[in-house]
């Protein structure tokens, strides 16, 4: 699961490179249907694209092996009521994670200019 893809390549760059079962979520419709259509354009369509907030997942407990956010927690940091949304959106991850799954939050951020 990957948590805030923005425009990222990565869902294309990991399918590419035999990741075929890989499920997207973002809050912004706007980004969900141009992925979608790019998945379509590149023959990528085995890539799931979903609009959803990630501190409120749809999906079941115990879902996925992964989940993976890359400098989502960053943007969320700058946000008001930051602390409070991150711990909503890491409970999510605890959730959905299969027992022994991996969370990997790759930030950029400088901490100093957080929250």
């Amino acid at each position: 699961l990957y948590l805030g893809f923005g425009n990222s390549a990565l869902p294309f760059d990991a399918h590419d490179d035999g990741v075929y079962a890989m499920w997207s979520v973002d809050r912004s419709e706007a980004v969900v249907s141009h992925m979608r259509a790019q998945a379509g354009v590149r023959g990528k369509t085995e890539l799931t694209f979903k609009a959803m907030d990630a501190a409120e997942l749809v999906y079941r407990r115990r879902t996925f092996d992964v989940v993976l956010d890359k400098a989502l927690v960053d943007v969320l940091m700058t946000g008001d009521n930051a602390l409070h949304y991150v711990a909503r959106v890491h409970a999510e991850v605890h959730r959905v994670l299969r027992p022994g799954g991996i969370y990997l939050s790759v930030s950029v951020g400088d901490r100093a200019r957080r929250a």
